[in-house]
Order: C-alpha cells, then structure tokens, then sequence
C-alpha cells in the first residue's frame, strides 16, 4: 500500500508530501521495535498517523531533562534535528511502563508532535504497518 505524508509531525525524516509503502506483513514474522517508523491508527479516533517506536511492551519511559530514558538509559536519537528537547506534555516526568501488547511511540517533530505523551502506548493492533521510504 503507498501512503503520503500529511503533516510536519515527522520532521525532518518524513516531509509533508513525501509518499511511503506501508508493509502491512512485517509484523507477522518479527514483532515490532524502537527505531520503526509506523502508521498507526490513533486512538480515539479512525484518523491514521505516522510515527516512530520508542519503546516495547514491559518497557519503562520517561521524559525528563529534555531527553527520553527507556528502561533507565538515555535514548539515543540520531534522527532528531540538532538541539531537540523532548517535552513530557500531558505524561510530565512520571514513569511510564508500556504494558501488555502495546507501544510508546513519538513523531521526531517533538514540539508538534501528538503521540504516546498525550494517549498513551499504542496496542499492537493499531500498527497498520512499517514505512518503508523511497
């Protein structure tokens, strides 16, 4: 399936406009892990999002001092643009654990960004598929 960008919640890996695959059959041969990039179903509503997994099921976030830690280590996100700071939102600098079959995902555009700050990890379920960008 060929999707297209609609947003700058990606930046500055994805632009608004740019087209993807979705590959909708990875996930039935190797369960998803941080650094995909994914579209998601956003909970809530029908409306559909693209965004990147930080974090797995049993996994601990948190947000603090402008960086994100899982599972107490600071991530490494080389994708970010220079001097991005990652703001909590609504999750503040609380500890978060990703339960059962869901995922903590987040856009590389941190301050436009609505993602698991504000809803929460994502079931497995609500993962359409892995982008793959031409």
């Amino acid at each position: 399936m060929i999707g297209e960008v609609e947003g700058n919640s990606m930046l500055p890996t994805l632009q608004d406009g740019e087209r993807y695959l979705i590959n909708r059959m990875v996930y039935r041969f190797r369960d998803p892990k941080p650094g995909d990039i994914v579209k998601i179903t956003m909970p809530g509503s029908g409306d559909f999002s693209v965004k990147r997994i930080i974090a797995s099921p049993g996994d601990v976030v948190q947000i603090k001092e402008g960086h994100v830690f899982v599972n107490g280590r600071v991530s490494l996100e080389s994708y970010l643009s220079k001097g991005v700071s990652t703001e909590g939102k609504s999750l503040g600098v609380k500890v978060y654990r990703v339960s059962g079959d869901s995922y903590f995902v987040l856009g590389d555009n941190r301050s436009l960004s609505i993602d698991s700050r504000m809803f929460g990890a994502v079931r497995r379920d609500r993962l359409v598929g892995r982008l793959w960008i031409w």
